[in-house]
């Protein structure tokens, strides 16, 4: 009998450690063939880049090329300006009261429960949908304002434009070149280094002269494709350059006819072409730069509305009011008048222009340095009131919306909806692998698509909506250039998803803030009537107290058969009952209480005041409360009186000065650009009578302030 051999334990464990190794052997073995593989396959893939990257190089040139000679084959819009000389005015915008309808519908339908009515909510619910009635007519009060602002822009193109078509269709040649630069008619040959002038004019005839520059559009070298895939660049042929150029020009003054013909009420155009010196191209282009820098500068949105001048007041018939491309300013004259045209600039003397052209220089550098920290500054003047891309009631709407976006997102990248690449490509004659290629391509293109979006959320401002989506665009364009040679683009579904949450999250930015200033303002309100009832508690125990001794007071001197004390004692005794009863009442009456008219010469000036209303027993302590730390002086009272409806006093009088708020935005900070003097006639309209207004405010601590830095400059002098 032949017995099998004893195996140990050790021997157990030596052979798995073998075991392992081996293992470990070929794992790093495999991992080193990966790498290997990894790197040829990054090799190719660089190498279809670059071969993309040119082969779109040489594409563009050759479309810039197509572009140069085929200008006149587009044209811009026909105008008839006798259609626009019988147009009727804008209509003019008309209050609404949309919100306040609604608010005053939820105020009336308002029952309050048992309990609301049992444990005091019915009094703070009613107090909170009060306030978002008065927050709805001063909605409705700031729809009117922008719609009245839009109105008067649309009223100043109207009348500019209706002058200009009296003008042209009455044959006034000297109108013809403002109508073409209203148009923007030449402005694209412009960029093509040519300058388009009238030099002489007909009442149905007129003569052009294009000046193009030294330098032609033209390149004088020219790009192709290699078979290795690169770019080659060498001078183009002097045959085809000059034939590329005569194309230009002609294509150029065909062009500049055909705009004449579409803006201008003639029947003939004559083309000159001609040639620009170099100084005074050098001349012209500085004064471009340096127009548009200064714009930037001032924060300054050109878009196609009238230009500055005079026009007819739409407020005012009879008058003429002056637009400064932006908005009515205050200026005012009578239709009569006649203001002089701008002489013409003389470009005669080369001296003079050098000078210009050294001082321009100048001055863009130094605008030039300021561009890019003013931008911010830009994007928050222009942006007005923020309007809602898709308005949702409240703040939990905006998230689940952002939440099934999201959603829609994650299923169009799981459907392979989110880009898309070509199926027909080949490596080393496997399409296969070109296939697994484009791929790994149109995975990468889309995960950095998607970073380049979430950078953009996250920094999302809702002022900054705009440049956010015009910057995603251009990643989108990014995207599509690297990848054109395996057609590798996002889809148009997939940006549009995109796009819609940049716009959910700056409407939800945008939402969030507007509830919490709401919240805060609710809370400032409820810490208002807290205060209050706190006050009316104390003074009732007080008053409680003052009877109780006074009761006993009287039970004692009946005793004693005083008569005359018990009278007096009595009588007392009524004044206090009396007072008890005044501030049970004012307690239960929220809208008792009393309107004050404040004002702070040292921080805001002697034609800004303050309207609001309290119903604390003492309302100079809500006035020495609100001259705090937060301003530099105190505040000086013109008016201070009780009403049993202070509330609609208040708000009658914040819907008379409603045009004349310091903050349109914000309709709880109660500032107006008003006279004290205008606040005492709104008041003696609304009461009858006002029993004490004080128009000139003492601004002790202000004038006191004045004197002292006028002695300090004259001891410094």
């Amino acid at each position: 009998m032949i017995s099998s051999p004893i195996v140990t334990w050790k021997q157990v464990v030596r052979q798995m450690e073998a075991s392992a190794r081996r293992q470990q052997r070929t794992a790093e073995r495999d991992a080193v063939r990966r790498h290997r593989d990894l790197q040829k396959q990054y090799r190719e893939m660089a190498k279809q880049s670059v071969q993309a990257q040119a082969a779109y190089e040489v594409q563009e040139f050759e479309n810039y090329l197509d572009l140069v000679v085929s200008l006149h084959k587009d044209r811009g819009d026909v105008w008839s300006w006798q259609t626009v000389a019988n147009a009727g005015p804008p209509a003019a915008p008309h209050p609404g009261s949309r919100n306040e309808a609604h608010a005053k519908h939820e105020l009336e339908a308002y029952a309050p429960g048992f309990f609301e009515r049992l444990f005091g909510g019915a009094k703070r619910r009613t107090s909170e949908l009060e306030v978002e009635l008065v927050r709805a007519q001063n909605a409705d009060q700031a729809e009117f304002a922008k719609a009245t602002h839009a109105y008067q822009a649309a009223y100043a193109l109207w009348d500019y434009r209706r002058q200009l078509a009296r003008r042209l269709l009455t044959q006034e040649m000297g109108a013809y070149p403002e109508a073409l630069q209203h148009a923007g008619a030449f402005d694209e040959l412009t960029s093509f280094q040519t300058q388009v002038t009238i030099t002489e004019a007909e009442p149905t005839a007129i003569v052009l002269t294009c000046q193009t520059n030294s330098t032609s559009p033209v390149p004088t070298e020219e790009l192709k494709l290699t078979a290795a895939g690169k770019v080659s660049t060498k001078a183009m042929a002097a045959g085809r350059y000059w034939a590329l150029h005569q194309d230009f020009v002609c294509s150029m003054a065909l062009r500049a006819a055909g705009e004449a013909l579409a803006v201008l009420p003639i029947e003939r155009v004559v083309v000159n072409v001609g040639s620009v010196p170099d100084e005074v191209q050098e001349d012209h282009r500085l004064r471009i730069r340096g127009a548009d820098d200064v714009a930037r500068k001032l924060g300054e949105h050109v878009t196609a509305s009238a230009p500055p001048g005079w026009y007819a007041d739409p407020s005012a018939p009879g008058s003429q009011r002056w637009w400064d491309g932006a908005a009515w300013t205050q200026a005012i004259q009578p239709s009569s008048a006649v203001v002089a045209p701008p002489a013409a600039v003389s470009v005669s003397d080369l001296d003079r222009v050098r000078e210009q052209v050294a001082a321009l220089r100048s001055e863009h550098a130094a605008l030039e340095a300021q561009v890019v920290e003013t931008r911010d500054v830009m994007l928050l003047q222009e942006v007005g009131i923020y309007e809602y891309r898709h308005p949702l009631a409240s703040v939990v709407d905006y998230e689940a919306a952002l939440a099934t976006l999201q959603a829609a997102m994650k299923e169009s990248v799981k459907a392979n909806q989110a880009v898309t690449g070509t199926k027909k490509w080949a490596i080393n004659g496997s399409e296969k692998e070109g296939a697994r290629m484009v791929t790994d391509f149109s995975k990468l293109m889309l995960r950095a698509y998607n970073m380049e979006a979430d950078n953009i959320v996250g920094n999302l401002r809702p002022y900054s909506l705009p440049s956010a989506v015009a910057r995603l665009e251009k990643t989108r364009a990014s995207i599509s250039k690297l990848g054109v040679s395996m057609k590798i683009e996002i889809t148009d579904r997939y940006h549009a998803l995109r796009v819609q949450e940049l716009e959910l999250t700056a409407d939800f930015q945008a939402k969030l803030a507007k509830e919490k200033e709401r919240e805060r303002e609710a809370r400032a309100r409820l810490k208002e009537e807290e205060a209050a009832r706190r006050e009316y508690e104390r003074e009732q125990a007080r008053l409680e107290k003052e009877k109780a001794h006074y009761e006993a007071a009287v039970n004692a001197m009946r005793m004693n058969g005083d008569q005359v004390a018990v009278g007096q004692a009595e009588e007392k005794l009524a004044e206090i009952q009396n007072a008890i009863e005044g501030v049970v009442q004012r307690a239960a009456n929220i809208r008792a209480g009393y309107v004050y008219v404040i004002s702070n010469i040292g921080a805001f000036g002697d034609s800004v005041v303050k309207i609001g209303m309290t119903r604390r027993l003492d309302p100079m302590d809500r006035v020495r409360e609100l001259g705090d730390a937060s301003v530099p002086f105190r505040f000086d009272v013109h008016a201070l009186f009780f009403s049993a409806d202070a509330v609609g006093v208040e708000t009658a009088l914040h819907q008379r000065f409603a045009k004349r708020r310091v903050n349109f935005v914000n309709a709880h900070r109660e500032f107006f650009f008003v006279a004290p003097l205008e606040v005492k006639a709104a008041l003696m309209d609304l009461q009858g009578n006002v029993l004490q207004f004080v128009e000139a405010p003492e601004a002790l601590e202000w004038h006191q302030s004045q004197s002292i830095m006028k002695g300090q400059s004259l001891a410094a002098s």
